[in-house]
This record gives structure tokens, sequence and C-alpha cells, in this order.
């Protein structure tokens, strides 16, 4: 993200000028699963509008809202990321996108801090761990 850089000193002294690495924040939409296509849930108020923009609108009809509420919060959010990875994407790819470089960088003795965030149930465990292979 072009706004956040952390300073980096492998040496553990002052930072130096030009020695900065960017923050990389990458989105993973989760595909619905079974019990929400049985109840007809859709992502339409997610909307990618290209590699690094997520567009959040309100739902067409907001059936959970009560009649009052409706219509408060009609505004489109607009967010932007390194990368999003939509619902079709495999956690092969995702690992290449995301996690290859920073295994091979902690492998080489480099620090590296992964961060997932999310509410319960929105896939970070599935996205960090996959399908239990037991």
């Amino acid at each position: 993200v072009e706004h956040l850089k952390v300073g980096v000193d492998r040496r553990g002294g002052k930072e130096e000028e030009g020695n900065t690495e960017r923050v990389q924040v990458f989105l993973r939409i989760r595909p619905l699963i079974e019990g929400e296509k049985d109840r007809g849930e859709e992502q339409g108020c997610v909307c990618i509008q290209d590699v690094g923009t997520l567009l959040l609108r309100p739902p067409r009809e907001p059936l959970n809202m009560r009649s009052t509420e409706r219509g408060v919060s009609q505004n489109v959010h607009k967010f932007t990321f390194t990368k999003i990875s939509g619902p079709g994407t495999t956690q092969q790819e995702f690992f290449e996108l995301t996690m290859k470089e920073t295994v091979r960088d902690v492998l080489l003795g480099e620090n590296r801090l992964l961060y997932t965030y999310g509410i319960t149930n929105s896939g970070k465990t599935y996205t960090i761990q996959g399908e239990a292979m037991w």
C-alpha cells in the first residue's frame, strides 16, 4: 500500500534513507459455503473493480434491516489493496501470490510478519492451513 511504509535496517542500527519496504495488504474473498448457497445468499454487494480495488455496495434488498433503517447507508465504499483474490482463487494460487517469496526469505534468515484479519468464519484459518490432510 503506497501510503504505508516501514523503515528497515537489517543491521539493527539507525534506519537509512531509501531502505524501506512497503507493507503489502492482500484480500482474499472466500467463496460462499454450501449453507449460504442453500439460503440463496449472493456476493452481489462485493465488486472487484480492478486487481487492487474493491467496491462494497449496499445490498439491493437488505432484508435484515428494519424498514426505518433502509436507505440510511446507501453509499458505495472503495478500498485499495496490494492485490485482490476472488472466490475462484485456489490455495496454490494464493500461496504463490502472497507467501512463496516470504517463505523463501524466512528460510534465508530474514524476519517476516504474517498477519491475518477478519471476522469469525471469514476464512482466515482455511487460507493459512488449507483443508485438513488427515
